[in-house]
């Protein structure tokens, strides 16, 4: 994620008359002013979209990448986690921040949470220990998913979390 700076900048922009009227409205539904929604949208694509955008990408409602996975067997969903973990994290990681260690993986978790909205991340710390939760709404195969997406990504720098799950949600422990 870009470091927050406490100052701004004063740019001029020329709109597409569409795209503004868009840009009103949605930041009237919001309660939010016109520089805030931009400042959003701005953020978004400098921490997240820039960097997924070099991969094949395509946008899916999240209700149907549930149904996708309820529909595959445990085997399948568990291997999805682990191909996505594995291949597409590493990608993104090195293309934000150019190497893969515990600091990195945990900024992709909470830009994830921050930008793509698929999970609640949360992490803490006890007895030297940390533990960081997905919190998701697509039930035990979901669950599955997290469990291997989460230990492929941690394999990755040579971390063994003991993995737990609930219906909703799976937790690391390292």
């Amino acid at each position: 994620m870009l470091p927050r700076r406490k100052t701004t900048t004063t740019r001029s922009f020329r709109v597409d008359e569409a795209a503004l009227e868009a840009i009103e409205k949605d930041a009237e539904a919001r309660n939010v002013s016109v520089n805030t929604l931009v400042n959003q949208l701005l953020l978004s694509y400098a921490n997240f979209d820039r960097y997924f955008m070099q991969l094949p990408m395509i946008k899916i409602a999240s209700d149907a990448f549930g149904n996708l996975l309820a529909a595959v067997p445990d085997e399948v969903a568990g291997e999805m986690g682990r191909r996505t973990g594995a291949n597409l994290v590493k990608s993104v990681i090195l293309s934000k921040h150019g190497v893969v260690n515990l600091d990195t993986v945990l900024d992709y978790f909470r830009m994830i949470n921050d930008y793509a909205k698929i999970y609640s991340f949360n992490e803490s710390e006890l007895d030297r220990k940390k533990s960081v939760t997905l919190i998701h709404k697509w039930g035990r195969k979901g669950s599955i998913y997290y469990a291997n997406y989460v230990a492929s990504v941690f394999e990755m720098i040579d971390v063994q979390p003991k993995v737990s799950t609930t219906e909703n949600s799976v937790t690391a422990v390292f």
